[in-house]
């Protein structure tokens, strides 16, 4: 399968819009790094009638990624970052690639999805050649 990647890990990619021009792949995390975005509220009328409200938009994922790279590894999560900006602040549609197997059935079938930053990239030099690398992704 393209994009399957061979432990339970994530990958970001950023695409030129014919080719992948950057792509980093990553399996260790602080926590788990995917959840839901909340889309539904649920109210209750006067008379007691549950009431759903929300986006009608099927779920979304965010991840919120805190994990554990080399330094190479940091500088292309910058770099991905930098590219998306630019694209984002000329207008043109900016999206990144996400594949992520961290919480799936079965690793050969992974979330493949588009997502936008929500969380601009943070670095925290940890040991060595260790840092701890943070951003926000939402799917579109």
């Amino acid at each position: 399968m393209a994009g399957c990647i061979t432990s339970p890990a994530i990958k970001v990619s950023y695409s030129d819009g014919q080719t992948i021009a950057l792509e980093v792949s990553f399996d260790k995390f602080t926590q788990t790094p995917r959840s839901y975005v909340s889309i539904n509220d649920l109210t209750f009328s006067v008379a007691g009638t549950a009431i759903q409200s929300g986006n009608s938009r099927a779920v979304r994922n965010t991840w919120a990624i805190a994990t554990y790279v080399d330094a190479e590894t940091a500088h292309t999560i910058d770099d991905i970052y930098k590219a998306w900006d630019v694209a984002r602040s000329d207008g043109k549609v900016a999206v990144v690639g996400v594949v992520d197997q961290t919480f799936v059935r079965d690793i050969t079938r992974p979330i493949e999805t588009s997502a936008v930053f929500t969380a601009s990239p943070t670095f925290d030099k940890r040991d060595g050649n260790l840092w701890l690398a943070a951003f926000g992704l939402t799917e579109i």
